[in-house]
């Protein structure tokens, strides 16, 4: 999102921006994919998201003095089926309620492939 909090109008910006529908009375997008496959169809890493470019790390600063690490790792195989879709769904809700109980946290978002099948099977961001 840019920025060191999560806010439901950015979350909509950017849903928006990218083609989702954002429902704003429950805070979650809703496409019209109903399986993995449709849900997570990049088949190459965006090298934004390449872990072995990057160091990942949760400092204290004037935003955060307190922080907390917290990891959010969703598995992208389609082994959870509907599950993952609806993890993905209900991101905005999640990171609401996360900010809501805790005032420094520092969130990274993971995604989980296969590491037989996949590319990049490891994502972050």
């Amino acid at each position: 999102m840019g920025c060191g909090t999560w806010t439901a109008c950015n979350y909509a910006s950017y849903s928006a921006s990218v083609g989702r529908s954002y429902c704003a009375s429950t805070g979650t997008f809703s496409d019209k994919y109903t399986s993995t496959s449709q849900a997570f169809v990049a088949k190459r890493i965006d090298e934004s998201m390449n872990p072995m470019k990057v160091i990942r790390e949760c400092c204290d600063n004037e935003e955060h003095p307190n922080t907390i690490p917290i990891i959010l790792a969703l598995d992208v195989t389609g082994s959870m089926g509907g599950t993952a879709i609806e993890v993905q769904k209900k991101l905005n809700p999640i990171m609401k309620e996360i900010y809501k109980r805790v005032k420094d946290a520092e969130i990274m978002v993971m995604a989980i492939g296969d590491l037989a099948y996949d590319d990049a099977p490891i994502q972050i961001s």
